[in-house]
């Protein structure tokens, strides 16, 4: 049997989003009149039938808590992708009576715990959310919350770190151990190989995203290169002054990974610093703006990119059709290797 055209197709055909096809569809202004016949043409090409905007219209508003470290945290280059990408699905979602409250933590999960405490007692008085997306920096610390929304009725994404041994509507994430053996492949390929001694900033240590990253590279570079030697350390553990210290003490590491956007930073200023960034091969994680240089002066090979403002989108989406009662098949999440010569593609 056929599946019935959804909304986000008619919008991926058009190449517009949700809120554009609505405003065609309903005859309100904001769109050209050219495309306004182009989506209608395409909505009857399609057999579409707009029903989902008219089903908002009856019923209450939907309210999804997104509970992730706030842009404004230190070093938060990874989620300021996801805030960017929310603030576009605000737009998006208006029309539908789908709002977004904001929880922005810190970069600990402690942080989180109490966040998401108080958004239970918040419940308890006004009974306002219907869904949580949450980034999980522990996978176990915050178990007893999320069980508690469960008991309520209210569906819970996990978002690119998971929370385990707990029930929830789902988890989503790209592959992180993927990511990890990614990263090994990049830093043993080729004439310029790392071989030797490797440090891997392995992040928050209870975040599991970042041990599936770190088995996924382990995996690797022991199969490829059996004398490499890994020396894990972990956030608490290098502070710009601790982690300076330790690579003057070992002058025999010939190459750095670091899990985290975060720890990628850190290890290029203090490599340039030491003026060590020809010896050291250094790979990290993910894209922005403040990486461009140091690739420009080779001191970082690649990084892994994970596109976070799609695990956002991905997790709003499903979080949507879960709660209007619809079916929605998640995108896979997009990996990229990013060289010097792409770095400005993703930035």
């Amino acid at each position: 049997m056929e599946t019935r055209p959804t909304l986000k197709d008619l919008a991926e055909a058009a190449g517009v989003s949700y809120v554009t096809v609505h405003k065609a569809l309903y005859d309100k202004p904001g769109v050209g009149d050219t495309k306004r016949k182009e989506i209608l043409r395409l909505a009857q090409e399609m057999h579409y039938k707009a029903n989902d905007a008219a089903s908002a219209m009856k019923r209450s508003e939907i309210r999804i808590a997104v509970v992730i470290p706030g842009e404004n945290a230190p070093n938060s280059f990874f989620f300021k992708s996801m805030w960017n990408e929310l603030e576009k699905l605000e737009e998006e979602y208006l029309d539908f009576k789908v709002f977004f409250a904001k929880y922005p933590t810190s970069n600990t999960a402690e942080s989180q715990k109490k966040m998401l405490q108080e958004l239970l007692k918040e419940l308890a008085d006004r009974n306002n959310i219907q869904g949580v997306i949450i980034n999980c920096l522990n996978g176990w610390m915050l178990n007893d919350e999320i069980q508690s929304f469960y008991d309520r009725g209210i569906p819970v994404i996990t978002l690119n770190s998971d929370a385990l041994g707990v029930k929830k509507l789902m988890f989503l994430s790209a592959d992180n151990e993927r990511i990890g053996r990614l990263a090994a492949g990049i830093m043993t390929f080729g004439a310029d190989a790392q071989k030797g001694r490797t440090l891997v900033l392995g992040g928050i240590r209870l975040a599991e995203s970042l041990k599936q990253c770190i088995n996924g590279f382990s995996s690797v570079m022991e199969v490829v290169e059996p004398e490499n030697v890994l020396d894990i350390v972990y956030e608490d553990e290098w502070s710009d002054d601790k982690l300076k210290e330790y690579l003057e003490r070992n002058h025999s590491f010939n190459g750095i990974y670091s899990t985290t956007a975060a720890g990628t930073y850190q290890a290029c200023r203090i490599v340039e610093e030491m003026g060590r960034g020809k010896e050291l091969c250094l790979v990290g994680s993910d894209a922005f703006p403040e990486l461009v240089p140091y690739f420009k002066k080779g001191i970082l090979k690649a990084t892994i990119w994970k596109d976070p403002a799609s695990q956002l989108r991905e997790a709003v989406v499903m979080m949507y059709h879960y709660l209007v009662g619809k079916q929605y098949q998640i995108n896979p999440i997009r990996l990229g290797v990013i060289l010097k010569e792409n770095i400005e593609d993703y930035v």
